[in-house]
Order: C-alpha cells, then sequence, then structure tokens
C-alpha cells in the first residue's frame, strides 16, 4: 500500500480526484490495517476546519468528489440523478453500477470516519457522513433491506447536518436536508418528504442565488407540493415570502 499511500499525499485532490478511483479498487482486497493506515493518509489531505469556516464561499465539490469516487460513483446525485436529471439516464445507469461491491467501501469509511475523529475535524466527518447518507439512500432504493438503509441514511445526514452547525460550516446546514428529502420522495415516503423539504427552506438563508441553488430550490418545490396538500403548501409558500433570507429560494418562488 505504500505506492497507494503516497499516490494520496502527491496527487491529492487533482485531476477530479483520481486517486479516490484508485483506493476503491484496492479496498477490495485490503486488510484491516491496511485500510486503517490508508484510512490515515486520506483524512490528512482535507482541509482544517479553521481553513473551511475562515472561507464561507469555498467549494466542498472536490472533497465530497474524493469520498464518492470511494464507491465508484462518477456523477452527482446517485440513484436521484434520473430525478434531478432526467436526460442523463446513462450517467444513472452507470453511477450505482458496482453497488454490490460497496460492503468494502463502507468498511472504509468507517475506518476514515475515526481517523477524522482521531485528528479532531470535523469538516472531514460533515463531508463523508454526508456522502455516507446518499449511499444509504441509494441501496434503500435499489435493494433489500428498506427500512435499514433508510434509518442508515436519516441517521448520517442528521449527524452531518449537526457537526456542520456545531463546526459553522453553512453551506453543510441545509444540504443535508434537501438531499434527505429527495430520498424520502423517491422513496414514496410523502410525509417525511414534506417535512424535510421544509426544514430545507427554512435552513437555507445562507444559501445564494446562482444557478445550481436556484435549480434545487425549484426542484423542490415541484416535489414539495407533490408530497404535500394545496393548503399546507400555500401556507408554506406564504411563509417563506415573508421570511426566507435565500436568493436561491426567493428566485425559485417567483415562479410559483
Amino acid at each position: 500500500m505504500k505506492d497507494l499511500n503516497a499516490e494520496i499525499l502527491d496527487r491529492r485532490f487533482s485531476d477530479n480526484c483520481a486517486v479516490s478511483l484508485k483506493v476503491f479498487d484496492k479496498i477490495q482486497s485490503m486488510s484491516t490495517q491496511d485500510m486503517e493506515t490508508t484510512a490515515f493518509y486520506v483524512a490528512s489531505i482535507f482541509p482544517k476546519d479553521e481553513f473551511v469556516t475562515a472561507r464561507p464561499a469555498m467549494s466542498h465539490t472536490p472533497y465530497a468528489l474524493f469520498i464518492r469516487h470511494l464507491f465508484m460513483v462518477k456523477h452527482k446525485n446517485g440513484a436521484l440523478l434520473d430525478q434531478a436529471h432526467p436526460d442523463r439516464i446513462k450517467q444513472y445507469e452507470e453511477n450505482c453500477s458496482v453497488s454490490s461491491q460497496w460492503e468494502k467501501s463502507f468498511e472504509f469509511c468507517d475506518a476514515l470516519l475515526k481517523e477524522f475523529d482521531n485528528i479532531k475535524s470535523l469538516y472531514g466527518q460533515v463531508i463523508l457522513l454526508e456522502v455516507l447518507a446518499h449511499r444509504f439512500g441509494d441501496l434503500a432504493l435499489l435493494s433489500e433491506n428498506r427500512e435499514l438503509h433508510i434509518q442508515k441514511m436519516e441517521e448520517c445526514y442528521m449527524q452531518s447536518y449537526d457537526k456542520a452547525k456545531k463546526m459553522g460550516c453553512s453551506k453543510q446546514v441545509f444540504t443535508p436536508w434537501y438531499w434527505g428529502a429527495c430520498y424520502f420522495s423517491k422513496l414514496g415516503e410523502p410525509e417525511k418528504a414534506s417535512a424535510w423539504f421544509m426544514e430545507f427552506h427554512k435552513k437555507a438563508d445562507n444559501m445564494g442565488s446562482r444557478s445550481s441553488y436556484v435549480n434545487k430550490a425549484s426542484l423542490s418545490f415541484r416535489l414539495l407540493r407533490q408530497n404535500t396538500s394545496d393548503s399546507i403548501f400555500k401556507n408554506h409558500v406564504k411563509w417563506l415570502k415573508r421570511h426566507s433570507k435565500s436568493g436561491a429560494i426567493r428566485k425559485a418562488l417567483k415562479a410559483i
């Protein structure tokens, strides 16, 4: 594993986190000790909490991508891709094509989560827990043990949210609610979906107005409308028009 660990330190997040795809291949045959050692090197390249909180506009994409590649998921949105981008069906089919091999990925992520905890990296835990929640949501949609995977998904989102709130990572305070709501919606859980979408809207005050955020906000309103009654939807929209400070939420509201 020495060559892989040296490459992790050398390449880090370059080339669209290509080295983490190599980690996925290697962990399929790693011993527990090798996983712990490689987890140490992966944790060491993530930014410090104080670096993140000093840069509220910082992109989290490369760090989430690194973790996503540990599951060989190359495109955003996992098993939700057909819901968010129906035109990208080929990428959707690719996204979870190796989910049968995720057992080792989860085992490695357990070691990585412990390492982030050892070095007191809340940020590492925030990103890792949200990606883990996504993958449990995927498994709830793709495999058996649906209820167990839903439970684990919800627990990971809540842990990610709690740690993001603790460290003051403003973006990660609202994203777990959005993604959890999308999974609950696709899973056919309307009460959970509507509750999580409304919580997302209320926690998104720091959500800017760039196009990707507006698209997420617009999709959230469309799915909320499908998962709740007209009266609850209208009252919620009315409340948001008075109180929301989010540029993306307010832009999306104009189209309702």
